[in-house]
């Protein structure tokens, strides 16, 4: 599949959805790079919310991708300040749950991934995220521009320059 990319300095990044996943039937969650994400698409709970409005009106001709791209990319570390979902140490939160998919297997079931959460070290704060991505996993449809769950998170990881994260992959398998 051709991805569209955006270039922002040296950065370039997916537009579009990636190139599907070699995953295996009745696999639900992997580890997928953040940076495959789309952007974030009308970020309503968002402190900065107007400012995505006056983008996407300046561009109404323009994907929503490129929307969002152009938004989280005018985001200063005083915005992402004045956001409660970039308060946890994100980085600390992705490589756990990149961990936590190791540990338990491709086919896990929650109860497997919720004690597999239980990451010695990792502060209250961050383990609720933790537990969050495996009981309200980011998810969103192959072919769609956008995420279905998960969008905040996402602006928090690539806020935090995450590169991996557990998301729900279950409607990219296609089951035999």
């Amino acid at each position: 599949m051709l991805n569209a990319l955006i270039s922002v300095g040296a950065e370039r990044h997916h537009l579009l959805m990636p190139d599907e996943p070699e995953l295996q039937p009745g696999e639900r969650f992997a580890a997928m790079p953040v940076a495959d994400f789309p952007f974030p698409h009308g970020p309503f709970r968002c402190p900065r919310h107007e400012r995505y409005c006056e983008l996407a009106r300046a561009s109404r001709d323009a994907p929503e991708g490129v929307v969002g791209a152009q938004w989280h990319h005018t985001l200063t570390a005083a915005d992402f300040a004045a956001c409660e979902f970039h308060h946890a140490d994100w980085l600390s939160v992705a490589t756990a749950s990149v961990a936590v998919l190791e540990a338990a297997g491709p086919h896990a079931t929650f109860d497997d991934l919720a004690e597999a959460c239980d990451q010695p070290g990792l502060p209250q704060k961050e383990l609720h995220w933790l537990s969050s991505l495996f009981e309200d996993p980011i998810h969103w449809y192959q072919g769609s521009p956008g995420v279905t769950n998960g969008q905040h998170r996402l602006c928090a990881l690539r806020g935090a320059g995450a590169e991996l994260v557990a998301a729900d992959i279950s409607d990219w398998v296609k089951q035999p």
